[in-house]
């Protein structure tokens, strides 16, 4: 059974770009069958991969957690129609909106700070790193570490059911998430119970992860996708995964899939493991782990990287002070590398070389309205604080920007904090505009060619920026990562959810200074509960 020629392509970008190194990497007893059947289908399930016993030490601990209500903030989705959408309220309210009420209750990667034994359990086990390692072609770093749990009387994604398939098709390359703006990464799902018809299955469309595809670099800094638009639901070919607890699918992050509704009376509990190649970053940065995941992390703690903060505070969705949720306070400042267009010049303060850089203030991004929606997996992306501080500065907004690194230095105290760092190659227009700023008596900015950088940080990111490198000096496949405020409203359901009128979408395409990126199909119209 033969790759297609588009997957061909795309593992032959990837083979160009990257400088595989696995020699810590034990590789999976995947047969060539499976590995056969990932590529050709977007998924392979592997039945019984998980003893009753090891289902039950993950479930146990995942299900006392939920008793006791600790999880996300954020509120649960999925609810049936009449229910609101407010945030989970708590403190002295009676009326708090909780487990095991009908909904979707999203729990991240407090799970593993929670109780560090699950991590060999489930995100570490042999088994789940060696199969992606495999499927990747690259050393796999654990993203998100998302558990989700559907109570009865949920719905299903999108209203999705027996009688409305496809109306929740969807998949997760969504650039404004740091979970979804990767071009080599898959999903790991361990069902805990089994996903029946009236629990509600896991519907998967075989082939669909093909009709994306990653674009040679524009820019040679960045390579943008050209993402497969789904169709009307009733176009959409689809198939019941039919999981049981105990088994493990592996399934691509760009293969088209939908849940049904809980119609049972048990609740439905699984793992949603997402893991990126170690050479495919995410755009927006990656979430942030709790180190205390790594007391019980054995032979392959590389999956967490050094996505973690040495004072313990993790990706979140925590209480805010007005009775609302916010993510968690973990980038604490944000800095860019910004390219001039032809002569590798670099945007610093003048007279310092160092990096525009403002503090992260991730809140202060959203309304009160987007920052109550946030989930864990939005976490993070502080890409709209230094576009608007840019454009403060210079009067030029970046349509995009893509993560180099997370930088961990002292600040005036002492303290150790987390400066997270962003990229952008100019045009030579955009130039044009910043460069009219420049001239200006009172501007902080100069351009610096890369070869007088006096700051040694700066000539080191600077550097993993222009060669498309990362810390160790390996090859890597950046991509656009996008402002969550503008874009999560812009773009979400749209190339990637049903009731497209075209079959391509090339994600950030620039259409001018200031003038952000081509916006989506306008999407056929839908039918009732069609809509996402």
């Amino acid at each position: 059974m033969s790759n297609s020629p588009i997957q061909a392509r795309r593992l032959q970008a990837l083979t160009e770009n990257i400088n595989h190194v696995n020699e810590n990497s034990a590789y999976t007893n995947l047969t060539q069958e499976q590995i056969n059947s990932y590529y050709q289908n977007g998924f392979v399930i592997l039945r019984n991969a998980f003893t009753p016993e090891e289902v039950k030490n993950m479930y146990d601990p995942i299900i006392k957690a939920y008793e006791e209500h600790d999880y996300e903030a954020s509120p649960a989705y999925d609810r049936p129609k009449h229910i609101g959408y407010g945030p989970r309220i708590t403190g002295a309210q009676p009326d708090k909106y909780l487990y095991p009420k009908p909904g979707n209750f999203p729990m991240s990667s407090r799970m593993m700070d929670r109780d560090p034994t699950i991590v060999p359990r489930s995100c570490e086990h042999p088994l789940v790193v060696n199969s992606c390692e495999t499927l990747l072609n690259d050393r796999a770093i654990l993203s998100q570490y998302q558990i989700y749990c559907r109570t009865p009387g949920a719905n299903g994604t999108g209203k999705a059911s027996e009688e409305t398939q496809g109306f929740g098709s969807h998949y997760d390359y969504k650039p404004w998430r740091p979970v979804g703006s990767f071009l080599n990464w898959m999903f790991a799902i361990i069902p805990l119970v089994d996903y029946s018809k009236e629990v509600g299955p896991l519907l998967l469309s075989p082939g669909s992860h093909l009709k994306s595809r990653i674009l040679d670099t524009h820019d040679d800094r960045i390579h943008l996708v050209e993402t497969g638009c789904l169709p009307e639901a009733s176009a959409i070919n689809l198939v019941d995964g039919e999981l049981k607890a105990g088994d493990l699918c592996l399934m691509n992050g760009f293969t088209w899939h939908e849940a049904w509704p809980n119609r049972s009376n048990i609740t439905r509990i699984g793992l949603y493991l997402k893991f990126h190649g170690e050479h495919s970053p995410p755009a927006t940065g990656p979430l942030i782990h709790p180190k205390t995941a790594l007391k019980h992390a054995n032979r392959y703690s590389h999956i967490f990287a050094n996505n973690f903060r040495d004072d313990n505070k993790f990706s979140a969705i925590v209480d805010f002070h007005d009775g609302g949720c916010a993510p968690s306070n973990v980038i604490d400042r944000v800095s860019i590398v910004l390219e001039n267009a032809n002569d590798q010049k670099i945007l610093c303060v003048k007279g310092k070389h160092l990096l525009p850089e403002i503090d992260a203030n991730e809140t202060r991004q959203y309304t009160n309205r987007q920052r109550n929606a946030l989930q864990y997996l939005d976490a993070g992306n502080v890409i709209d604080t230094i576009l608007m501080h840019l454009v403060e500065e210079i009067e030029v907004e970046m349509p995009y920007v893509s993560w180099i690194c997370d930088e961990k230095k002292k600040d005036a105290f002492g303290n150790i904090i987390l400066n997270r760092i962003y990229a952008y190659r100019i045009t030579t227009e955009e130039e044009h505009v910043i460069n009219e700023n420049l001239s200006k008596d009172n501007s902080k900015y100069e351009w610096i060619d890369t070869n007088d950088l006096t700051n040694e940080y700066v000539k080191k990111v600077s550097y993993m920026w222009i060669n498309s490198v990362n810390e160790k000096n390996e090859k890597v496949l950046r991509s656009a990562g996008f402002s969550h405020p503008k874009h999560n409203k812009m773009l979400a359901t749209t190339y990637n959810g049903p009731g497209n009128p075209i079959d391509k979408y090339v994600c950030g395409i620039r259409l001018g200074v200031n003038k952000g990126i081509q916006p989506p199909p306008i999407k056929m119209k839908r039918q009732g509960k069609s809509k996402l």
